[in-house]
């Protein structure tokens, strides 16, 4: 039996982590936190001891357009919606010279009707797009100059592997919520901003995006490795 536990947990196992920890063959984590509390795992994540190097091209677009995406992921999170419903988020994305704006909005029950004022994004000079979802969501992720999103691991790891300027927002109201300690971790690492939603404009503001990292583009040897050595 081999489990590799998911890299939304960082400070805890996943219920099929802790069934399988007892009698896996090869258990890998994929944060080092976790190694205090399974001791018999071995780490097998991108992130290695020692500094990282900046995060260098990411106001960059395919096309020329510097787009900014909010997306909510495949559930609902009206509270994200809402916080980016004013226009002191689009005065924040005029400053970034962000030309476009795509707003994945989900199945929740606010509309964003702020973003979509004619008046507003015509003074800001944006163009404003808001759907329940977007096709294809990850491709429109690597060609972002500025992803602003749920906190759920699919959706980092989308962006952080593409080099995107990203800014996380916990989406607080989840049973066994994992978000907010992994993007808690990944702020410490320099690697994305972690902001709670009703702090979400003014945190944007401070934010130094200048200081983000590189996250690791390898995937670790490790996990491939051990499996070797088990056939």
């Amino acid at each position: 039996v081999v489990y590799s536990e998911s890299f939304a947990c960082v400070e805890h196992l996943s219920v099929s982590g802790k069934l399988l920890y007892h009698f896996a063959d090869c258990f890998t984590v994929q944060w080092p936190e976790l190694l205090e509390k399974c001791p018999h795992a071995t780490y097998a994540g991108r992130l290695q001891p020692g500094e990282l190097p900046a995060l260098v091209g990411a106001e960059s677009t395919m096309h020329g357009t510097a787009t900014a995406i909010v997306t909510v992921g495949s559930t609902q999170f009206d509270g994200l919606i809402r916080a980016v419903d004013r226009p002191e988020f689009l005065h924040f994305l005029k400053r970034f010279k962000i030309k476009r704006l795509q707003v994945q909005r989900g199945k929740g029950s606010y509309r964003p009707w702020n973003l979509v004022d004619s008046n507003h994004s015509l003074e800001h000079q944006l163009e404003v797009e808001v759907v329940d979802y977007l096709p294809d969501l990850p491709s429109h992720l690597r060609k972002a100059a500025l992803v602003v999103s749920h906190a759920g691991a699919g959706t980092i790891l989308d962006c952080l592997t593409a080099g995107r300027r990203l800014v996380v927002v916990p989406n607080e109201e989840l049973m066994a919520n994992h978000q907010i300690q992994l993007g808690i971790a990944l702020q410490q690492r320099n690697l994305l901003f972690c902001f709670r939603s009703g702090e979400l404009l003014n945190k944007l503001q401070e934010a130094d995006f200048n200081a983000l990292c590189r996250f690791p583009e390898q995937n670790s040897p490790v996990f491939k490795k051990r499996v070797c050595e088990l056939l």
